[in-house]
């Protein structure tokens, strides 16, 4: 007889998959010097391995696919295994009984792969190609599916993907074994602030796996989770598809406010080519996607006060409008094998968007269509892969990537925004012009070694990434009014009636525009050793280095806006377990643990070059009511008016000069169990604890004291420059009281140490999080027409900074006692499940559903005044 034991899953391969084995004779003893041959079906793809002394085999870097595999040796018969599927990120392990040639000539196996992975200790799950292509999703964004796992939850007002609780954007994203991470914004690409990520065509995506714990050292620049995608390619039979889907704004009900929302309409169309250029040797692949996207709102402004007017050009602000977001997406690839030795794999990628009244609100609103912005996005992206075979054991793969997304959003209306408070907003964007432009060159390269029991591999990473960002606050100028009456009265003349105008200004050069470049290196060894056939042990070191750019014109009063440091300290251990109980396969324990560092992006890093005191300079009538007389309402200023004060109302922004990337601890403890030849249950533990989180403090500032409602109010100076701390607060209102030496009351305003600049905002890693999680998931592959996924995870996650990578705010009540803000963090989620399902009712159709359910997340409510005097409106 043929013995192929249980298949078993060793080390990932990153947008790869590997196929390794022992071969034995009827006896058990090892047969050395026999010849493996690997054949995908699909392709012909063709590998040739012999055993070695311990009759052990490798075959690394093989494409995903359908595979066949003979064994043959003198003097035995010929086994052969065929449909033995291969998926990403995993590497399947055969053990083959050769027997006697007199025997038996040739024994072929029909495969079937085991439901439980036996020796990779990392957590993860993978989503297949049927589920991606099957399952229903409104956006067809393929990073969608990511919340079908446990212990994952989709990030609040960003959209990005969060894994274990940590922060979206120290996520990791591979398509092909090559970065899809926005270096400039962080996360995947795509993915900026309240913007959609449908950024790659889900028609072109074959499966992926998404590692939750435990990852080899091959995957870096994460303290969260790993996604490893796979994508379709061409084979040499040529298929096509192709899809349209719709949602009918008819089937949209009135919203909260009686609202018609009858436009409210999505078009999603596309599809896919494959096949063969030259049959066993070249082949091609091709798709495309568009999404045409319309969301209405209305306009409706509040009515104002003192029996005022509202004007007829106001009014015809009013109305409903709609939001279109227009995605255009594409991949294509070839995939050329030379020789039997070297194969070839080219890549391009494309994405084009464009959006009208991007980011307005949905439902109702009293804010003017003009203080809207319109998006113009474009991305394109070369990749290009060798594999070659150098030796029977030994391997190699290059891999590299030229990349850019550019984006800009340009506000509908040039004029500044004007806020009247009995009335709504009208007028354009306070915001301006918005700039970010990311590009990535990038080169790595792995070399596999199969020797004994040992799987060994290492490589390195490098990434160049220029970045362009352009953003700044109050970049187009902003109005503030009392009343409608009041704006009326200002456009006629009085110009005593601004409230308030801020606008912030070039003093030298292009204002808030950032232009550097970012590098990333890396270095990583691996090995999983098979100890017994029943325990596996993978071990590794890697190491990131992030150089940071340095500012070009800090500010010599200020020393800290001159340096941002670098991290070249990241040295990640990493070790784990999987214990195959009872060698049956059946039952599996994994155990992982490691250090994992995250990248800090350059989004931070914009206004230590911009905003140092002496580029930018903000323009306030509060700090100077001269300025009104500049104005031509409601126009914004053009150049910076003379003789104006403005230094006290600067800020500054800094790193601080031990700065360095977060860092997380992981550790993980997993059971699998088999229910059926096609079902398992799997039941985890996972806790990550991760410091060096960056948060943002404002260090021009004296020390609060504690009122006696457990609120810090900082001081202010009175009339003879004395320092004057809170008494006490008023019970009704919360804020505080301030009493001078003579026993008068004061009218608190800022105190600073350093009385000629603004706030000093300072990056640090002084941030931390602790996440706790249990899970329970079962899945079942497709078997009597069924296939499904259930998760639910139990968690805790307390942070005491519960930010991604804000541009302008700074959260913390108390910066000089930084627990008061230790709280559970936003993406605090008790409980989370989701279930998804597919039955194939046969002639081709299938009914398919998702279903996500959680409790609900923290909120910290904010008052939106400054009622603790330190200049800031977003800690109160």
């Amino acid at each position: 007889m043929l013995l192929f034991a249980p298949m078993l899953m060793a080390q990932s391969e990153t947008g790869r998959a590997a196929l390794d084995g022992r071969v034995v004779d009827p006896s058990g003893q090892t047969v050395s010097a026999a010849q493996i041959s690997i054949r995908e079906n699909q392709t012909g793809l063709q590998r040739k391995v012999l055993s070695n002394m311990d009759g052990q085999f490798r075959a690394g870097a093989l494409p995903v696919g359908d595979y066949t595999v003979e064994v043959t040796s003198p003097g035995f018969g010929s086994a052969r295994m065929e449909h033995l599927s291969l998926t990403v990120g995993e590497t399947r392990t055969v053990n083959i009984s050769l027997q006697i040639a007199s025997i038996s000539s040739q024994v072929t196996v029909e495969s079937s792969a085991d439901i439980v992975n036996q020796v990779d200790p990392s957590n993860s799950v993978s989503i297949n190609q049927r589920a991606v292509e099957q399952l229903p999703i409104r956006g067809r964004n393929f990073t969608d599916f990511i919340q079908l796992t446990p212990n994952v939850m989709q990030e609040a007002n960003r959209t990005g993907i969060v894994v274990n609780g940590q922060r979206s954007i120290n996520s990791n994203i591979s398509i092909d074994g090559v970065d899809f991470n926005d270096s400039l914004q962080g996360g995947q690409r795509g993915g900026g602030p309240k913007e959609s990520v449908y950024f790659f065509p889900q028609v072109a995506v074959r499966e992926f796996q998404v590692v939750r714990n435990g990852a080899s050292a091959e995957v870096g620049r994460t303290n969260s989770g790993y996604v490893n995608v796979v994508t379709k390619s061409g084979t040499n039979s040529y298929h096509g598809e192709s899809f349209y889907a719709n949602r009918n704004g008819h089937l949209t009900s009135p919203d909260a406010f009686g609202n018609d929302s009858g436009s409210n309409a999505q078009h999603q169309f596309g599809g896919a080519v494959g096949g063969p250029i030259q049959k066993d040797k070249l082949f091609f692949f091709a798709a495309l996607e568009k999404n045409i996207v319309t969301i209405p709102y209305t306009v409706k402004f509040d009515t104002p006060s003192g029996g005022a007017t509202i004007p007829a050009d106001i009014l015809a602000l009013q109305g409903s409008f709609d939001q279109r977001n227009n995605p255009l997406v594409a991949f294509g690839r070839m995939d050329y094998q030379l020789n039997q030795a070297n194969a070839l794999n080219v890549q391009y990628t494309y994405a084009a968007q464009n959006g009208l009244n991007f980011g307005g609100a949905s439902g109702q609103t009293n804010s003017a269509s003009t203080n809207n912005t319109l998006l113009d996005r474009a991305s394109q992206g070369v990749k290009s892969a060798v594999t070659t075979v150098l030796t029977a054991s030994l391997l190699n793969e290059v891999r590299g990537q030229f990349a850019y997304d550019n984006r800009t959003q340009q506000p509908v209306s040039g004029l500044a925004q004007v806020d009247i408070k009995d009335l709504g907003t009208i007028g354009g964007s306070k915001s301006g012009t918005y700039i970010y432009n990311a590009t990535r060159y990038e080169i790595l390269d792995n070399l596999t070694w199969a020797h004994g029991r040992h799987n060994l591999k290492a490589g390195f990473d490098m990434n160049i990434n220029p970045q362009q960002q352009q953003r700044e606050s109050n970049y187009g100028g902003a109005y503030t009014f009392a009343t409608l009456l009041d704006y009326q009265a200002a456009l006629a003349g009085n110009k005593s009636k601004i409230q308030q105008y801020q606008q912030t200004l070039a003093a030298n050069g292009r204002q808030g525009f950032f232009d550097s470049t970012q590098k990333d290196y890396a270095l990583f060894v691996t090995d999983t050793y098979k100890i017994r056939q029943d325990l596996t042990v993978t071990a590794g070191l890697r190491w990131d280095g992030q150089i940071n750019p340095q500012p070009t014109n800090p500010n010599p009063k200020y020393p800290i806006t001159a340096k941002i440091p670098s991290d070249l300290k990241m040295w990640q251990p990493r070790l784990g377990f999987a214990y195959n109980v009872g060698g049956n396969g059946t039952t599996v324990i994994r155990l992982s643990a490691g250090l994992f560092d995250a990248r800090t992006p350059a989004y931070l890093m914009q206004r230590v070059f911009t905003d140092n005191g002496i580029d930018t300079l903000a323009v306030d009538s509060n700090v100077d009511p001269n300025v009104k007389n500049f104005l031509t309402i409601p126009n914004p200023l053009t150049s910076v008016p003379a003789n104006l004060a403005m230094s006290s109302s600067n800020s500054i922004y800094a790193f601080d000069p031990t700065f360095r990337n977060p860092r997380s601890g992981q550790v993980a403890v997993t059971l699998e169990q088999q229910l059926d030849r096609n079902t398992k249950v799997t039941i985890g533990f996972a806790r990550n604890s991760t410091w060096n989180l960056q948060r943002r403090l404002d260090q021009n500032l004296f020390m609060p004291v504690m009122l006696g409602n457990g609120l810090p109010a900082y001081p202010t100076f009175d009339a003879a420059n004395k320092l004057v701390q809170a008494s006490g607060y008023n019970a009704a209102t919360g804020l505080p009281i301030y009493i001078d030496s003579s026993g008068k009351p004061l009218t608190p305003k800022v105190a600073r140490p350093d009385t000629g600049i603004g706030a000093i905002n300072v990056n640090k890693s002084v941030a931390h999080s602790s996440y706790n999680g249990t899970s329970i998931s079962m899945q079942r592959r497709m078997s009597s027409h069924l296939q499904f996924g259930i998760n639910y995870t139990y968690a805790f996650d307390r942070d005491d900074d519960t930010n991604e990578r804000d541009f302008n705010r700074q959260p913390a009540l108390n910066t000089y006692n930084l627990k008061l803000d230790a709280a559970y963090a936003k993406n605090d989620i008790r409980h989370n499940g989701n279930l998804n399902v597919l039955y194939d009712i046969g002639h081709g159709f299938t009914i398919s559903t998702l279903f996500i359910a959680r409790t609900g997340m923290p909120v910290k409510p904010v008052s939106g005044s400054d009622s603790q005097n330190d200049g800031n409106t977003v800690n109160d």
